[in-house]
């Protein structure tokens, strides 16, 4: 693979790790030879944290009243007391009313019903993790759970089903043919890696304009239906990087398509901000024409 160009691709927390990655192969290049160096052209990222400031809880609580899943009244005592007259106690009380509201919500995607987890015969796994973390989803069924076993808050559980992708990693034939050394039980969420990962407070906001000064070129683009990282906290970030439009805002048809939208896109200098209309968190995934259409006009450079 050497030589070739080398794009980097991540969604949700790859906000973090694409850039940052970007960042340090740039770093690495810089006392190689020509024909050491790694040849990276671009990066996209889909629904990406990269400012605290601007990304997740702000932007999810801005996003939820434009969606009208919560009230006016509880919006106007947001403003005064979170974000005038800061007040903690009150402020506290309102995420509180506001956190209720969401509960029950798929955050990755407000307007898809949560998802029921499956077995590896694609029957309805009642004995899941989730079903166990979320039975709330799953009115008037029962399950035997350990009674020492701790079940977490409906608020801490997302509300999406990763039961396939485990079933599918957790195959033998699947690790052998990954040279998975020993036999590891793959999880969606690994305490393993969590425990020795530190959250620093700056993002990767800081790295975009190396990036950008290097000429790596970059697509961010956006579910426009995800309340997690909803695509008003890019849009917020991205503005922040004062950059100079070449094309405006603007819609966007995969392949032409005259009876439909398939979302929205504004061209800067150096890197393109789109949405994908009608889809949440894992855009690629509900919405596979759409991406890859998307994906095919940008690693060819050509506008859509």
């Amino acid at each position: 693979m050497k030589g070739k160009d080398f794009y980097i691709s991540g969604e949700s927390y790859g906000g973090i790790y694409v850039p940052t990655l970007a960042y340090n192969i740039i770093q690495y290049n810089k006392n190689l030879p020509e024909s050491q160096k790694i040849n990276l052209k671009g990066i996209l990222v889909g629904n990406g944290v990269a400012d605290w400031e601007f990304d997740v809880t702000t932007a999810t609580y801005d996003f939820a009243f434009t969606h009208h899943l919560y009230s006016y009244e509880t919006r106007m005592d947001f403003n005064k007391y979170c974000l005038m007259e800061y007040d903690l106690l009150k402020c506290e009380e309102v995420i509180e009313t506001i956190d209720q509201n969401l509960d029950g919500i798929n955050i990755y995607d407000y307007l898809r019903d949560c998802a029921i987890p499956q077995t590896v015969n694609g029957e309805i796994s009642y004995n899941s993790k989730y079903y166990k973390y979320a039975r709330w989803a799953f009115k008037n069924k029962k399950i035997n759970n350990n009674k020492n076993e701790e079940l977490k808050d409906s608020n801490d559980t997302p509300c999406f089903d990763d039961s396939i992708v485990e079933n599918y990693f957790n195959r033998e034939d699947v690790q052998n043919a990954l040279h998975v050394v020993a036999k590891r039980e793959w999880t969606v969420c690994s305490d393993e890696v969590a425990d020795r990962y530190e959250i620093q407070d700056k993002g990767s906001i800081w790295v975009y304009p190396t990036l950008l000064k290097e000429g790596i070129r970059i697509l961010i683009y956006s579910g426009d239906t995800d309340a997690i990282v909803p695509f008003n906290g890019n849009q917020a970030w991205i503005k922040n990087l004062n950059l100079e439009i070449e094309k405006p805002w603007r819609q966007w048809r995969a392949f032409d398509d005259q009876e439909n939208i398939s979302g929205y896109v504004i061209k800067y200098k150096g890197l393109i901000f789109c949405t994908i209309k009608g889809t949440g968190h894992m855009a690629p995934q509900w919405k596979p024409k759409e991406s890859y259409y998307m994906f095919s006009k940008f690693l060819n450079e050509e506008d859509f």
